[in-house]
């Protein structure tokens, strides 16, 4: 799959999670609001209305409403006025609750009755909270953006209703609440926790999938005189209030908050466990776990409030809480409490490890280890919005909120590298989700702009709602007031002075330093004791350290200091001699063959690889009756040590063969070759393939396609190393085209000369690897298609400059190393590079 396709398919996951995720959000909201019944405490005549309350009340007015009783509704810590109004000519009424809604103003609800006295109730924007009730069985919920149109909807549901007497409505309202308590009760829909009643879990999931069918519809913004113009800050102002007050009576049910940790953590740890294997998965919910046990414990310590811990399943876990005008260096301290314990766990676990024999109830528990240590430094990433980005804010971007902006834009585009790099669902998951966020950090970039110091909290709320409505007065007064309330958490954390900047950025670099030293030392400690390096000399391990580099001069000196029965001696040698000339090169690994040693690094096995294709290269220069002589006299020298795997000199054997055979003594070639065969154990072994690799070239170089065919179909092999299936597969793309079936050789060739994917699969879409380009070539040719040949030539010509370059020995045509009777490959590549390069480069030098 595309990246493009992968974040695609991770952007709709994204949507539909967060979408769910809101679902449980209001779930476990409403299991942790009290549900109080109303009190109500009649008033002799109209309270004192503030601008916006008195806009709600004259548009009902302006509907031909007129007030009739007022009261004073309390639940818990929350007072409001309602109001119960009568039309001047219809038989309806209305009630007006000043309880400032999130979706459409303050609460309204017209009803009227029947002649049996039952009650028509239309409410808009507040049906989904309200459970089935038979004494309001004929309620419906208009759902709509102003008041006219829920008016117009209740006119047509009331239709020829009779007025009830004013006396009985009034009794009649009063009586709503209490009887619909009742009727919760008796249901069990409410239960006592702790003294106060909630909604049964049942109940509260009935109302969170009822909000969930509705909430595009609750979305829509509403207009109301009371949320527009001059009344717009006094009505953000209430409900901001009865947001808090909200807030504040939430802060209770515990046992809510350990069910919602519970809960997530047993869908992160089947998540991550099917997704990465179950122990590897309890090993990152228990790594996590630490984590945020950490940030908890800090945040804790600094005084915050009603904290939450849950996991975020296939993304990690969060812990929330409340704060107010927090230091900038506790924020630092409860930032770093969470991947600086997690880190030194995995550390100590490290460490711990070196002095155990063997892994603990033979469980990877150095694996666990690394985990909790790449999780934790990658959380400490400069990047908003790890705990490393959030540092980075912190001690930066407070005071320049655009340049906050931009360090999280530059936090996605890293994240999408990385994205590109790593590849798979989770991290474009984490890239979705991030971008998702792009389009809330601008608005709060803007709003944060609009700070005043010394305001109080209320001054400052309206002076940032204020400014939201001239930036982003399209949006509902509920996103413009989560945007507010963001932007006001955000500053509870005071700005950083300078010695706070300086020390937050000096404690990150030196996590970020220091902790990659620690474990690179620890790692190398463990390395060497797996392999028994702590028993090696300072000269040993100094010579061991710089081999891989190779600079002969350095071994030279080092190996002063080996003991002079040191094996490392062996591999200077093998060093020394790539220095030489090829025939001299030759001499010098044939000397320590004769050593009967391993090196090092270099098993004698090892050097006669070594020894036989560098012979193989010296006698491709030589005449045959020399090459014959120089090939066979080198088999014989290898074959005359002990202790040698025979398999590796099946190259050389068929490299004799085909000596013979160019020689005119066709039948001792071919027996040559059938005692090869014979002495093959296992086709699907490197020795057996290069076998068969060479019998179909024989019967190619003879003119015996159909037999190389035969060869190729009978000697198959489904499982075997990608290079090894590369060659195996242009064998037969090449018998194909030997055979005449040119369109199935091309289709044969594109597919052998595809690169491989990262599953190690060939892809057949991409570009063919640089090695094989002209035998891809040679094929689109010989298929007429001179177009595609070319084409193809001009876009590996980009990116490979060195195929139109003449190379030498066996390194021909794209440094392809031709094996036994590929002469005719050779000599048709060298065609086929030399025309296709001097029509794509303009240039007489080609192979």
């Amino acid at each position: 799959m595309s990246d493009i396709s992968w974040f695609i398919v991770a952007a709709v996951v994204v949507v539909v999670g967060l979408q769910f995720v809101q679902l449980l959000i209001i779930w476990f909201r409403l299991l942790r609001i009290p549900a109080l019944e109303p009190v109500y405490i009649d008033l002799d005549e109209a309270p004192p209305l503030r601008l916006d309350q008195q806009a709600a009340l004259d548009e009902l007015v302006e509907l031909g409403f007129q007030p009739m009783h007022w009261v004073n509704v309390s639940r818990g810590e929350l007072t409001v006025p309602y109001v119960l109004l009568r039309h001047e000519t219809l038989p309806h009424f209305a009630e007006l609750s000043f309880n400032a809604g999130a979706w459409s103003g303050y609460a309204v609800q017209f009803f009227s009755f029947t002649e049996q006295r039952t009650l028509i109730l239309t409410t808009n924007g507040i049906g989904w909270s309200l459970l089935p009730d038979p004494e309001f069985e004929d309620r419906d919920d208009a759902y709509v953006e102003s008041l006219a149109s829920h008016w117009e909807l209740h006119l047509q549901r009331a239709g020829a209703a009779v007025l009830f007497d004013s006396p009985g409505a009034i009794e009649r309202m009063r009586t709503m609440g209490s009887g619909y308590f009742a009727h919760l009760r008796s249901r069990g829909a409410v239960h006592s926790v702790e003294g106060r009643e909630y909604f049964s879990p049942g109940a509260a999931w009935q109302l969170a999938t009822a909000w969930w069918r509705v909430r595009y519809k609750l979305a829509k913004k509403y207009r109301s005189p009371a949320m527009e113009g001059d009344c717009q800050a006094s009505y953000f102002l209430a409900l901001n209030r009865q947001t808090k007050i909200l807030t504040k009576m939430m802060s209770g049910r515990g046992d809510v908050k350990l069910a919602v940790f519970g809960l997530s953590l047993l869908v992160s740890l089947v998540g991550w466990g099917l997704y990465f294997g179950f122990a590897q998965g309890l090993a990152l919910v228990l790594i996590l776990l630490v984590h945020e046990g950490g940030h908890a414990l800090a945040m804790r310590m600094f005084g915050y409030r009603d904290m939450h811990m849950l996991f975020v399943p296939m993304l990690g876990a969060m812990v929330t809480g409340k704060r107010q005008d927090v230091a900038a260096w506790k924020q630092a301290v409860i930032l770093f409490a969470g991947p600086v314990p997690g880190l030194l766990l995995g550390i100590a676990l490290m460490f711990y490890l070196l002095f155990l024999p063997d892994n603990p109830a033979g469980f990877n528990w150095h694996r666990v280890a690394m985990l909790a240590v790449m999780v934790n430094l990658f959380n400490l990433l400069p990047i908003t919005p790890l705990d490393g980005g959030q540092l980075i804010s912190v001690a930066l971007f407070r005071r320049w909120p655009r340049t906050g902006f931009i360090f999280y834009v530059v936090s996605v585009l890293i994240f999408v590298a990385v994205a590109l790099v790593v590849k798979g669902p989770l991290i474009w998951m984490l890239v979705a989700l991030f971008a998702a966020g792009i389009p809330a950090q601008w608005r709060m970039a803007n709003l944060r702009r609009a700070w005043r110091e010394g305001l109080d909290e209320t001054g400052q709320a309206a002076n940032l709602f204020a400014r939201a409505s001239e930036l982003f007065g399209r949006q509902t007064i509920l996103k413009r007031q989560q945007l507010v309330n963001s932007v006001i958490t955000l500053h509870e954390i005071r700005p950083a002075r300078v010695w706070e900047t300086v020390l937050i950025l000096v404690l990150l670099a030196g996590v970020w330093i220091g902790a990659p030293i620690v474990v690179a030392a620890l790692e190398t400690v463990s390395w060497r004791k797996a392999n028994g390096l702590d028993e090696y000399t300072a000269a040993q391990s100094a010579f061991d350290y710089e081999f891989y580099d190779g600079d002969p001069a350095n071994l030279e000196r080092l190996a002063a200091d080996l003991d002079a029965d040191d094996p490392r001696w062996i591999d200077l040698e093998i060093v020394r001699s790539n220095e030489l000339p090829v025939n001299q090169r030759t001499d010098r690994l044939g000397a320590v063959l004769g050593q009967g040693s391993d090196g090092e690094f270099y098993t004698r096995n090892n050097i006669i690889e070594s020894y036989l294709s560098d012979v193989e290269a010296f006698a491709a220069t030589q005449p045959l009756p020399e090459r014959l002589r120089t090939l066979t006299d080198a088999l014989a020298f290898v074959e005359s040590q002990s202790d040698i795997d025979l398999a590796r000199t099946v190259r050389t054997r068929l490299r004799i063969a085909e000596t013979y055979d160019m020689a005119g003594e066709g039948e001792r070639a071919l027996a040559e070759l059938l005692a090869l065969h014979s002495w093959r154990e296992d086709k699907c072994s490197t020795p057996g393939i290069e076998l068969t690799n060479a019998w179909v070239w024989y019967h190619i170089a003879h003119d015996e396609s159909a037999q190389a065919l035969e060869v190729i179909e009978a000697d198959r092999c489904e499982e075997q190393p990608w290079h090894l299936y590369v060659n195996h597969n242009i064998d037969y793309a090449w018998a194909l085209l030997a055979n005449g079936e040119v369109e199935a050789g091309l289709q044969s060739m594109r597919v052998a000369t595809a690169p491989p994917s990262r599953d190690g699969a060939p892809d057949a879409e991409s570009l063919p690897i640089y090695r094989y380009v002209f035998d891809m070539a040679y094929a689109w040719m010989l298929a007429g298609q001179q177009d595609a040949a070319e084409n193809m030539a001009k876009m590996v010509a980009e990116h490979f400059a060195n195929l139109c370059r003449v190379t030498t020995g066996e390194q021909e045509a794209g440094f392809i190393q031709y094996g036994p009777w590929q002469s005719i490959r050779r000599d048709r590549l060298r065609q086929t590079a030399m025309g296709l390069c001097r029509r794509v480069t303009g240039s007489d030098e080609a192979p």
